[in-house]
């Protein structure tokens, strides 16, 4: 296999590797809006047999569940500038092509693949991050739903 051949085949690697991020990104943005739509209506559940007494202690436990599904699943989608998953195209330009020591397309092709595994390694760790307290919003939403049921019950 020629040398380019081999850039290419790494240059491809990369950019696959890269847009599986942006894949995981949505998919997890996706399960985010739903896990706070779940716990939006099974909070709105308290309000159903609303008997003048108060909310009791599983109300107050499925609220703060709420609250802190909220405030899990408001920090995953907050939108952020720092994701790295594309390069500027005039400064691909101006670097490799236009700017001072332009380069042949196998070295353009290899450079960009290590920039991209950068960025990949970079994303990698923040969406571990993001799956894990999208588990733990999870988590709080089975508390919340078991709390509901115990104030429902407790009307």
């Amino acid at each position: 296999m020629a040398q380019d051949e081999r850039h290419d085949v790494a240059y491809r690697e990369a950019l696959r590797a890269i847009f599986d991020q942006q894949l995981a990104m949505n998919a997890l943005h996706g399960r985010a809006g739903t896990v706070a739509s779940a716990a939006a209506i099974a909070t709105g559940l308290i309000g159903l047999g609303a008997d003048g007494d108060g909310i009791g202690v599983a109300g107050l436990v499925a609220l703060v569940a709420f609250a802190g599904i909220l405030g899990i699943i408001g920090f995953i989608l907050w939108p952020r500038k720092e994701w790295r998953f594309h390069f500027e195209a005039s400064k691909l330009y101006w670097y490799y092509i236009d700017g001072p020591s332009p380069v042949e397309v196998g070295a353009m092709k290899r450079d960009l693949a290590l920039h991209l595994d950068v960025y990949f390694k970079t994303n990698a760790g923040k969406i571990d991050r993001f799956g894990t307290m999208l588990a733990t919003a999870i988590a709080l939403l089975f508390v919340e739903v078991g709390a509901v049921l115990l104030e429902l019950g407790r009307r």
